[in-house]
């Protein structure tokens, strides 16, 4: 991913990701890994790099500020962990 974004961006700055982190954290989280046992897969990782991307891709064609995107992909992502924890508590009764 840095060699691509070196590609792109046609220079080695260091501060050319900042602000990734957490589109990362979030697409690992919906991608199925857990945030207690941290299983998951890298498969279900570019799924969840897709889901966000299609997320933010509609919401950019909607006009949706860039602000209120990170919002709305933070509400997504708290619903993931909720629903995980439900799931996770109803399978241990």
């Amino acid at each position: 991913a840095g060699i691509i974004t070196l590609c792109r961006v046609e220079s080695g700055q260091p501060t050319v990701a900042n602000g990734w982190e957490f589109q990362a954290v979030a697409a690992t989280l919906l991608g199925g890994t857990s945030l207690r046992e941290g299983k998951g897969g890298v498969t279900g990782t570019i799924f969840g790099v897709l889901l966000i991307q299609i997320i933010k891709n509609g919401l950019n064609v909607i006009g949706v500020q860039s602000i209120f995107q990170n919002a709305i992909i933070g509400s997504i992502v708290l619903a993931a962990i909720i629903i995980d924890a439900v799931v996770r508590i109803r399978a241990k009764e």
